[in-house]
């Protein structure tokens, strides 16, 4: 009688939970359209928002164009370089001067890592050319 009540119970319990879903997803999918503004709600909204302007920008920007590394061992010392920068970043965010230390001790791992990481994803020199 007890595991009886149980299967009824957890069933039960289940599609009430489906239910409860399915009620709380078409809270989702409904959309509301704001009344349309009346042009005396236009020309207040207008006069608040004051003067506005589009600039265009008097700067060149800058580009930097990253090639890929041709083969694995010019990879690897991308990824090394790449790895060595992270932990180098890490060292500069500690509080501690114990921080500090442990991430430049670090910063070997964080070359091999990173350059046998690049080594793996290279593509071939052949590939590349």
């Amino acid at each position: 009688m007890n595991r009886r009540l149980s299967v009824v119970f957890r069933r039960t319990s289940i599609l009430g939970l489906a239910a409860l879903l399915l009620i709380w997803q078409t809270g989702c999918a409904v959309s509301h359209r704001g009344a349309p503004m009346t042009p005396e709600e236009a020309g207040r909204l207008k006069s608040r928002l004051g003067a506005i302007a589009v600039v265009s920008a008097e700067f060149t920007p800058e580009a930097a164009l990253q090639t890929p590394a041709k083969g694995a061992a010019e990879a690897f010392g991308k990824g090394a370089v790449g790895g060595a920068g992270v932990m180098l970043g890490g060292t500069s965010g500690s509080d501690s001067a114990g921080g500090a230390v442990i991430g430049l001790l670090l910063i070997p791992v964080g070359a091999v890592v990173g350059g046998v990481h690049g080594a793996i994803v290279a593509d071939s020199a052949k590939d590349v050319n």
